[in-house]
């Protein structure tokens, strides 16, 4: 069960990602990607369930809060702005992010 979990938070990872590269986005997109980036998070560091210590009840967390890395921070936090900014310069947000002039 647990396995599944884990895939099926890394497949919501790809979705988001993909959502992220296209080339035409709307801004109800971008908000889309902002609550599914955040909600991503917060199923990445889903706590394991208190329970009885190792019983068949006792469900296994995710992640940790501590595996959470500045790029997964950026992600959720800050790529929604850089889409904005690539929307209306045009540019790409990571060149955006770098400040990376043409």
């Amino acid at each position: 069960m647990r396995g599944q979990e884990i895939e099926q938070l890394w497949r919501e990872f790809y979705r988001s990602y993909k959502i992220m590269c296209q080339k035409s986005i709307t801004n109800e997109e971008i908000d889309q990607f902002e609550v599914d980036a955040k909600q991503w998070i917060r199923n990445f560091c889903h706590p394991t369930t208190i329970g009885v210590m190792n019983s068949a009840g006792q469900q296994q967390g995710m992640y940790l809060h501590t595996d959470v890395s500045p790029y997964m921070h950026v992600f959720a936090q800050h790529m929604p702005q850089f889409i904005y900014a690539k929307l209306e310069t045009k540019r790409d947000g990571i060149e955006i992010f770098l400040n990376i002039k043409h």
